[in-house]
């Protein structure tokens, strides 16, 4: 898991698999300011339909062997912006189409930074 804060990235060196109740429990490792430049615009692509979503698990995320992706955001002292995590489903026939784009645009980053 990768995170993006104050003009950093880091990865998490745990790996513990989210829950979908609570926020993951992570150790986070600084990486590169090469890498942090290669994501840094990632914000700009979450849809604000996400911040409507009242269950934090959408579509079926490991429901088989596809996988699934975590999603966290956390805009403390941001009054306009909410806060929230999401698991999010990687086979396509279980989201709508704008969650699916997202999850796109996530694995098009982590592939830039592996």
């Amino acid at each position: 898991m990768f995170k993006v804060e104050d003009g950093h990235l880091y990865e998490d060196d745990l790996d513990h698999y989210p829950n979908g109740t609570t926020p993951i429990d992570a150790h986070w490792n600084q990486l590169s300011n090469d890498k942090y430049e290669k994501v840094k615009n990632l914000a700009a692509e979450i849809p604000l339909s996400l911040f409507n979503e009242t269950d934090h698990i959408l579509g079926i995320p490991d429901g088989g062997d596809w996988g699934g992706i975590y999603f966290e955001v956390n805009y403390s002292g941001h009054q306009a912006f909410k806060s929230g995590f999401w698991l999010l489903d990687k086979n396509e026939s279980n989201m709508a189409q704008v969650y699916n784009d997202f999850v796109d645009k996530i694995e098009e980053k982590m592939v830039l930074i592996q």
